[in-house]
């Protein structure tokens, strides 16, 4: 009992210390503005995770499945709306925390010139930061796809993506997504459906 809460201190000055840190990056001149909101989401999940990890479990318990529909707009001048969908799957790793993989689709509406379709794989960590709220940071690689791409274009790009959600019980799941694919981001409202 004693050893557990002087983990549980430890922990909290270790994420006050993470905060800290994350907030003098964030006054630098060169950081940009998704930069910055990705890792103001990333300390702030880590942080509520820290404190609450040992009180809650990410809703629902057990390995998951989900399909999900996308919509939202996009961060970026020359475009507009973006809608897609994703399949995701969700393995416990430990209370509070689930590794997920997603594989989904993202077109991206241009105002003046072609569509762009993206084609994003995302790994990832959701943990929980209440009983059914959860924060879900993920990396990894989009596949690019655009009707006259210019010479010396590139196929594909890494990616990452940022979300807060709540479950709604075992099956319905609502989130806000930042979505960033180098050349193009957005911010969506993800709904799934778990099974």
């Amino acid at each position: 009992m004693i050893f557990s809460k002087g983990r549980n201190k430890l922990k909290k000055s270790y994420s006050f210390a993470l905060v800290i840190k994350s907030i003098n990056y964030l006054k630098t001149k060169n950081s940009s503005k998704m930069k910055k909101l990705f890792l103001a989401v990333t300390a702030f999940t880590i942080t509520a995770v820290s404190a609450n990890a040992q009180e809650t479990d990410v809703v629902p318990s057990g390995t998951t499945f989900s399909i999900a529909a996308n919509i939202g707009t996009g961060t970026k001048t020359n475009y507009s709306t973006s809608y897609g969908a994703d399949v995701q799957a969700e393995f416990p790793a430990t209370t509070g925390l689930k590794i997920t993989g997603s594989a989904g689709y993202q077109k991206f509406h241009k105002k003046v010139g072609d569509d762009l379709s993206v084609f994003p794989l995302l790994a990832g960590a959701k943990f929980s930061l209440g009983k059914g709220l959860y924060g879900h940071p993920q990396l990894g690689y989009s596949f690019l796809k655009v009707k006259n791409p210019a010479p010396n274009s590139n196929n594909g790009e890494f990616s990452y993506a940022a979300s807060i959600g709540y479950g709604f019980g075992k099956n319905l799941d609502l989130s806000v997504k930042y979505l960033s694919v180098d050349i193009v981001n957005a911010v969506l409202l993800r709904l799934a459906y778990n099974f």
